[in-house]
């Protein structure tokens, strides 16, 4: 943040391709590549989910990568943290009391409680699995549809991240796992699991393995490949009409992933079947998935310590330059406890007189 505090830069690295790019390409992937792809990704998964994080679009579009076989995950558009958000009524407003008398403000705030930030467009924003260069092979050389899902407000019990289904558009279709598809209004982190292994199971097909215009000709793809799901996976499935509609296709047996992807190492195939599960319960995590006997070698389980967990107190606020400025002064302050700039200089240059603000984790703490 530069001269009048009005303007905010974001610094990111600068990528050189996405992985649908290396996808398409003539560019060779063989086991070792291919695993150290899926550690990074699966790397910066668990981070996510440590922290409470759904990412809610995986695919390969939104993988960034270097030809040094580095990937970070992008486009943070729709994701959403586990705490389910505040229910709030549209063009209502919520009043947000701001307590900052350690600094000689006190005041409330009007906020419009539209969510529409929650909901943002996609901003690109990344998260770094830290590579260490462990097992890649060799240096790389140099857009499936959107679709709406039913908004509810339910709990499930023993939910992994439990979340309310209330954002129109979650996971690009050709990567959306069975019960978005049979419209759920629940789900947990599983959904990112599904989407990595489709990823999976695209890299090594070079082409998506499910690829359907609509919701009822992907829920008939993944029973021709996947096998008809038996009576334990559709009691998850929460609309009954879908139900239904999945017993009416066609007895299916799962296809050998052994036929399908011939060049691809028992390992892989594993992963594979392990994540691609009707069944959300039955999928891996993102802590077993990176304890898979494909990446031994590669895992450390130093790997698996978490990271500080995410704060959601923005969700649902119809936030303006003034939180993002004040949420960015938090996180430098966080990152640079000597870090001279306070709330009363952003009051000299007009910050925070005309506009409502939210209260952050270090206000208490600001001169």
């Amino acid at each position: 943040m530069l001269g009048d505090w009005r303007d905010i830069y974001l610094v990111m690295d600068c990528m050189e391709m996405d992985l649908q790019q290396v996808i398409k390409s003539d560019q060779r992937l063989d086991d070792g590549t291919l695993r150290m792809f899926v550690w990074q990704l699966l790397r910066g998964v668990y981070a996510l989910h440590a922290a409470g994080v759904i990412h809610r679009d995986l695919k390969p579009s939104n993988l960034l990568v270097n030809s040094d076989g580095e990937l970070k995950i992008a486009d943070f558009g729709i994701s959403r943290g586990g705490e389910a958000p505040v229910s709030l009524r549209e063009d209502s407003a919520t009043q947000l009391v701001t307590q900052l008398a350690e600094i000689g403000i006190s005041r409330t705030a009007n906020v419009s409680a539209s969510g529409a930030f929650a909901e943002g467009s996609a901003t690109a924003s990344a998260v770094t699995a830290t590579t260490r260069r462990r097992g890649c092979s060799e240096p790389l050389k140099s857009s499936p549809p959107m679709v709406s899902v039913p908004v509810g407000l339910q709990a499930r019990d023993g939910a992994v991240l439990p979340l309310l289904c209330s954002t129109p558009q979650v996971v690009t279709l050709w990567y959306r796992p069975p019960e978005l598809l049979c419209g759920n209004c629940t789900y947990g982190s599983e959904i990112d699991m599904w989407s990595v292994g489709v990823i999976i199971a695209e890299m090594h097909a070079r082409a998506p393995p499910f690829s359907a215009d609509n919701h009822m000709r992907m829920l008939k793809q993944l029973i021709s490949i996947l096998g008809s799901p038996s009576d334990d996976d559709l009691a998850v499935i929460e609309d009954e009409r879908a139900v239904a509609f999945l017993r009416r296709q066609p007895t299916a047996e799962p296809v050998k992933w052994e036929e399908e992807f011939p060049h691809g190492s028992p390992q892989a195939l594993s992963l594979i079947r392990s994540l691609l599960r009707f069944n959300p319960a039955s999928r891996l995590d993102a802590t077993a998935a990176l304890r898979h006997k494909w990446f031994v070698g590669l895992h450390e389980e130093a790997d698996l310590e978490p990271g500080a967990p995410c704060t959601f107190r923005y969700e649902g606020c119809d936030l303006n330059l003034d939180h993002c400025l004040l949420a960015a002064l938090d996180a430098v302050r966080e990152a640079h406890p000597t870090y001279p700039v306070t709330v009363s200089e952003l009051m000299r240059f007009g910050i925070m007189h005309h506009r409502s603000v939210v209260h952050t984790s270090h206000d208490a703490d600001v001169d």
